[in-house]
Formats: structure tokens, sequence, C-alpha cells
């Protein structure tokens, strides 16, 4: 049927769409995408109310409901429906993930395996780049190792790690068919996980052979872990080689003190506590996550962290939505996940699980997150029976609603278009023509005025200037929680000589988060600039005590007079 097709298709592009003629190249397409697939999947709810799906289908749809009020009920509605611009999560992923689950769960027996084989190629498209990425030099094709670990085609080498992972199910179903050529595909993936560096991604790797132990017979096992086992060294091997990677998921340690590793987690998560408690029964709004657990870190989290490192999202989908969207919201969801996978069965859903599973330490995606959902929803579809044919009221609802996420997903991708441009080229037609088209995110009026600078630079004209620190302020109206618009519009304010406009502004950006370096840093520029070489000290100092690690602010701060 036409939803299999549109839904298989949509599997495959999640997960390989990318444009480095896009800022956002590896998030704009797979959003654009995701918005789409939701506006077909959502009204299909409908139908699936009188189907055997029916708890989960009301289930995900209390959720969709219980984020909506939450939306409406944010301190920022704008900001809590579109979410933070290259990352998502607002009202609208949500619906998304509702839209996706109930695509997939609209699909035929045909369907399934439609589905089944695109996500099969996806994967593999993944781990064959994510390898090559360390053992050859892919930059002439804007594909590049990031961090010392490789992200493939999904920007991030967390999200590969888990994709190999939950992809190895796959592998072994047709292993365990007697189609041991697939052996290969299991070595490449474990080799994938390897390279991306992931601990987590390791952790579900081993669950999946655990998994496919407990389902098949000692020799089939003893293959598949066998080359799992092999590709785990070879993925070593290829890091040794190619010298593009610096770090495997095996030779990472868990340790609670490393920035952006478990004592990150635990910290972020011991703030979004905080956040549940003072808003328990809505949460803090979709895609608000930054703005309800930011003030409430501890020094501990914000050093884990790495101080002027914030995370935006929670690495756990179940904190994610018990802040954003409240004990109410979380609810709904945990109900929506048993009761769809108590219909499922069979390598889609321990695919779906495989890659939930990775939520609970990892952050969403726009590719993952859908993907994890659609799945899910198409293995529910395996205990019930085939979908009808929906009423006519569903079609009419389907096509109105895919015509209204076209438009959006084209305004989206028109406007990181002109967005990248202006980033290459630093033109204010550039910039300007993105603020027009783009959703009104902090980015586009951020770029803008970088835009401004350079030209106020270039030309010598300082009414340009004028105009930066006006699509400065622009961007921080947007987004009054970012502390680093507070901090770029005080750097602004203190180049152009505005001193006491810059302390206030920084000061902002030190209540929003307390454990800021920048902020601290900038106040110590403040007072300099205006003879206090002792609160200049104050400062420095007070940075330095947390972190001592900043030798051009030693130096800066030995020059201090007196």
């Amino acid at each position: 049927t036409w939803t299999d097709l549109s839904v298989a298709a949509s599997a495959l592009l999640l997960l390989v769409a990318y444009s480095p003629s896009l800022l956002a190249g590896y998030w704009s397409p797979r959003a654009a995408l995701a918005l789409v697939l939701g506006a077909v999947g959502l009204p299909r709810l409908v139908s699936l109310y009188r189907s055997p799906l029916r708890l989960p289908a009301l289930a995900a749809t209390a959720f969709l409901a219980v984020a909506s009020i939450a939306a409406l009920a944010s301190d920022d509605r704008r900001a809590s429906l579109l979410g933070i611009f290259n990352w998502g999560t607002g009202w609208f992923f949500v619906a998304a993930l509702v839209g996706a689950w109930a695509a997939g769960a609209s699909t035929t027996a045909h369907g399934r395996v439609l589905i089944e084989q695109a996500v099969v190629a996806g994967v593999l498209v993944n781990v064959v780049l994510g390898v090559a990425e360390v053992a050859v030099d892919l930059s002439r094709f804007s594909l590049r190792v990031q961090g010392g670990r490789a992200p493939a085609l999904l920007g991030n080498s967390v999200h590969l790690g888990a994709v190999a992972a939950a992809g190895t199910v796959f592998f072994a179903s047709r292993v365990s068919a007697g189609r041991t050529r697939w052996l290969w595909a299991i070595g490449a993936a474990a080799a994938a996980v390897q390279v991306s560096g992931s601990r987590t991604a390791l952790g579900v790797l081993a669950g999946v052979l655990i998994w496919v132990a407990l389902r098949n017979p000692h020799k089939v096992s003893a293959l598949v872990v066998a080359a799992a086992i092999v590709g785990l060294g070879g993925g070593s091997l290829a890091t040794r080689i190619g010298g593009g990677a610096q770090e495997t998921s095996s030779s990472r340690r868990l340790l609670v003190v490393e920035s952006g590793g478990l004592g990150a987690r635990l910290g972020v998560w011991e703030a979004a506590a905080k956040a549940i408690v003072h808003r328990p029964l809505l949460g803090a709004g979709p895609g608000r996550f930054r703005a309800a657990t930011l003030a409430r870190r501890s020094r501990a989290a914000a050093q884990a962290e790495g101080f002027d490192h914030i995370f935006v999202d929670a690495h756990n989908l179940l904190v994610e939505y018990a802040t954003t969207t409240g004990l109410a919201g979380v609810a709904c969801l945990l109900v929506w996940l048993f009761t769809g996978a108590r219909r499922g069965s069979g390598p889609l859903l321990a695919v779906a699980l495989a890659l939930l599973a990775a939520h609970l330490l990892e952050p969403q995606a726009a590719a993952t997150t859908p993907v994890a959902f659609l799945l899910l929803g198409a293995a529910s579809t395996a205990g019930a029976a085939s979908p009808s044919r929906p009423p006519l009221g569903v079609q009419v609802a389907v096509a109105v609603l895919a015509v209204l996420a076209l438009f959006g997903a084209a305004h989206l991708l028109i406007g990181d278009w002109w967005l990248n441009q202006a980033h290459l080229d630093r033109r204010v037609s550039q910039g300007r023509h993105a603020v027009s088209v783009l959703p009104p995110w902090p980015v586009s009026a951020l770029e803008l005025s970088l835009s401004y600078v350079f030209t106020g630079q270039d030309r010598h004209d300082p009414s340009q200037f004028v105009a930066a620190t006006h699509w400065l302020r622009v961007a921080v109206q947007r987004d009054r929680t970012d502390p680093t618009l507070w901090d770029s519009l005080a750097d602004e304010e203190l180049s152009d000589g505005f001193a006491q406009d810059a302390a206030a502004h920084y000061r902002q950006a030190l209540r929003l988060d307390p454990w800021s370096l920048r902020a601290r840093n900038g106040l110590g520029h403040v007072e300099q600039s205006l003879g206090h070489a002792d609160n200049a000290r104050q400062w420095f100092k007070a940075s330095l005590a947390l972190d001592p690690n900043q030798p051009g602010l030693v130096k800066e701060l030995a020059r201090l007079p007196g």
C-alpha cells in the first residue's frame, strides 16, 4: 500500500538523510522528514482505536494530549512547541513520535518486510561508512571523525553505536534462518560499535548477543558471538591502521568523574529530580529540559559536564519526559511503550527495544528516536489483524496534514540552506533570508548578527555594529533561558564600549547558569575595562577556582596591576 511504501522509505531516509549544504546537515533533513511522517501517521490513530491496538493507541493519544497541555502551560510556549534548533524534542517532535508509531502500526505484513529491509539498508550504510571514516580520510565528502569517534551519517557517534548494535538483531535473525553469509554484517556492525566509542552501544550489543543466544541453537549462537568478537577486534585494528579515531567503546572507562560520562548524567538527573518536584504534574513543557534544570545543577554536576558544556537533553527518555511533560506525561508514555511492546513480536520488536534501551543513557535524536517508535508500531501489527483501509475522513486528514507538514519541512530546509550560506559567506542579505524563512529560533538572528559584525569590520562602518547588537537582542528575546546568548550579547556590548550593559547581561547569564566560566570571565573583563583591577582579580580568581586549567586567564590575571 501507499502507507507501506512511504513508511519504509521514511525508515531508510531517517537513517541516511544528510546534506553538507545545510548548517544542521545531520538534523534538518531528518526533522523535516519526521514532521511529514508524523503528519501521515497521526490521523491513523482514529482507525487504531477500533483495532487490537486500541490500548496503546489510546495511551499514545493521551501522551500527546498531556504534552500539548504542558506546552500551553509552559513559560515559553513558542520554545516548547519548536524545541531547540539542531536538537528538536519540542511538541512537534513529540507529535512526530506518536505519528511515526501510528504509521508503523498501520502497515501490512508486506509493509513490515519492506520496513525491515529499509532499516537493514540504512544500518549497513552507516556501519560501512563508520568503519571507513576511521580507516581512510573521507573529509572530501564532508564525513570525518568527530572527537576521536566515528559518527557516519548520524551526526553523533553514540547514535551510530546504537543503530549498529540494534541492527545486529536483523543480521542475526538472517543467520539463524541459515543465511550464514550475513555473518559479515554482524562483524561489521560490531566494528562500527567499536569505532563509535559508545559504551552504551557496547552494552546494548552485549544484550543483543544474549538475546540471540537464548533464542537459537548453540551452533548459531556461537557463530554470531564469534563474528561480533572478530568485528570488535577489527574495529580496534581499523583505528590503529587509519589513525582517524582515538577512542573505542572497549577502551573507554566508565568513570563517574569523566566529562560527559556517567557522572554528568547522574548530576543532570539529580537536577531533573528537583525540577520535577517544582512542577510535578505537567513539567516544564516539551523541549524545555535545559531551561528547567540548568540553574538546579550542583557544582559537581557542572564540573562533570564541563562547566559551559550544557546538556539540553536528559540522556534518558523517561527522565526527559518526566521533566518536560510531568509525571502525567511519563505515565502515559510508559503505558504506551508497555502495551505496544506486549502486542509486538519478532526482530522488529527486538530492534525497537534495543534502540529504546540506548535511550536510557543517550539523548534523543531526529534519526534514532522516530525509527525506534516506528519499529515499535510496525512490530505491534504482527500481533494484530491486517490494517483495514482507513475511512475517507482519515484519508482527507492525512492529505491536509501532509500538505501542511511539507510546507513546514520546505521552510526548514530552505531556511537552513540560507543559514548555512550566511555562516559561510557572512553576507547580511543571506542572513536576512534565513531570518525570514526559518521559524523563530535564536540561531538565525545570531548568524545575522555575526554577518553585521563581519560587514562592519570589512567596511569600517560603526552602524553595522549597532545592527549586530540589535539582532543579538532579538536572539536573546527568542530564548531568554539560554545563557550563551546572554554571554554573546554581553561580549558584543563590551566590545562596543557599553560596559554597564555588558555587566548586567553577564550577570543574567550567571543567574541562569551559576557555574558559568564564560560569565565570570566576562565580568572580570568588564571590571578590567572600567579600571577596577581588584574587582577584575576577584572574578578571574573565582573562575580559576572552578577550573584552574585556563592558561590564558592565568596570564591575564598576572598582568593586572597591583
